[in-house]
Parts: C-alpha cells; structure tokens; sequence
C-alpha cells in the first residue's frame, strides 16, 4: 500500500509538471498540483509512521458475538509507548435520498453511528491486549443492500448494513491510527 501511494503522487505530480510545460490553463495546473502535493504528503506521512511503527497486525481471539466480549491483540513496534487508545464503534450504513443521483449510481452510502465505546489500554511486551464487552441487544455485521432497478422504489427496497470497525490511535511522538473492521456475529439460542 505504501507504494502505491509513493509511485501514484509520483506519477500525479509528473503529470502536474506536464501541464506547466504544455502551458494548459493555470487552474489545471495548480488543482492538479494540490491534489500531488496532498497525496505526496500522505505517502512520506504513511512511509514516517511505517519506519516508526513497522507492520501493524490485530489478532482477534474467538468469533466476536453479540452479548459476548471482544478479545484482541494488537502487535507491532511499539517503542516507548505506554498505552493505546482504542474505540469500538458499531456504525448503521444505508443510502440516503438526498445523496442519491439520477441514476442512483456515484455516490457513497451516509454512515451513523449506533454504538461506541472508548478505553485506554496498556502495552507490554511489544503487544496490547484490547477487550470490550459486545451488548446483546446490538445489530450483527451485516453488508448494506440495495436494489438498483426502479428509482421511485430504490429507498423502500434498500436494506441498512451495519459495520463493526475498531479503531486505535497511539498519541505520542509520531501518532498512529488505524482502522480495523470487525465480523460480529449474532449469539447462537441456548438449547
């Protein structure tokens, strides 16, 4: 991933250059030149944080499942970090009206958040044991589905998804933050 972020702000800011010596008109160049110069910053951000950091792995123990506890472990290099700070968030997905095109098409689906919970964890030995408690009455993870025939029915016959997503943030010296999406699924009736 961080190749390509190199090799395409790269590749955008050459093509910016390209304008300039083709003499294309200064609004061209200079959005274009923006857009390279943004996403050029994002690489050396990423390419700092992987020098800092190295590779970051989250191992979730078990099946998530509703009523039940989230159990991980986050591992990478953590140097002189102390804690980690990370955030559960269960999030309703679905297209809304206003967000919709003609066609129905180009556009990205609104997202909510439902629940979230927040805790400091502790780190030792070049790991961080994370753990939430899942609530019962909470929606499973389920993809968004939506019919794309008819307009005028589009909105009746979608389908709100719901995404499991754990977030976790290292707040010192050269910060960290990472998103990881979660499979929780629902608890299995008692028989």
């Amino acid at each position: 991933m961080l190749a390509v972020h190199w090799i395409g702000s790269t590749a955008w800011l050459w093509m910016t250059y390209q304008f300039l010596w083709r003499q294309e008109p200064l609004i061209l160049f200079i959005a274009f030149f923006f857009v390279g110069i943004c996403w050029f910053l994002g690489a050396v951000l990423l390419t700092v944080q992987w020098v800092r950091f190295g590779d970051v792995k989250l191992d979730v123990a078990d099946p998530v499942v509703l009523g039940g506890k989230l159990r991980a472990v986050l591992r990478t290099w953590f140097g002189e970090v102390r804690e980690v700070t990370a955030s559960l968030h269960c999030k309703r997905v679905e297209w809304k009206e206003s967000f919709m095109s003609e066609d129905g098409h180009g556009h990205l689906p609104e997202q909510k958040s439902v629940w979230s919970r927040t805790g400091r964890f502790p780190v030792s030995g070049g790991q961080c044991r994370l753990e939430f408690d899942v609530p019962a009455d909470a929606e499973p993870s389920r993809p968004h589905e939506y019919n794309f025939g008819d307009r005028r029915v589009k909105m009746q016959w979608q389908t709100p998804g719901f995404r499991w997503s754990l977030d976790v943030r290292v707040d010192t010296g050269i910060g960290l933050q990472r998103t990881f999406y979660v499979e929780v699924v629902p608890a299995r009736p008692v028989r």
